[in-house]
């Protein structure tokens, strides 16, 4: 996971990408849900996972870009 974020954010575009990001409507709701935010904070995968919200925005076109690109090769 560290090797991820570091990756991250030493890629201007992901960066860029993941900026863009802040201000989707689908994002601002995942951060507006209290429970599902308590869920990510005590690493409730199974939970997180089942949401509608967050598999609307794990198909999303920009978070699969961004999954793409830094993928283990």
């Amino acid at each position: 996971m560290q090797r991820l974020q570091q990756e991250l954010m030493s890629d201007p575009e992901a960066m860029r990408m993941l900026s863009d990001l802040q201000n989707d409507p689908s994002i601002k709701s995942i951060l507006q849900d209290k429970e599902l935010m308590r869920a990510i904070e005590q690493g409730n995968s199974s939970k997180v996972g089942q949401d509608p919200k967050i598999q609307s925005v794990m198909n999303s076109e920009t978070v699969g870009k961004i999954i793409k690109q830094h993928q283990p090769k």
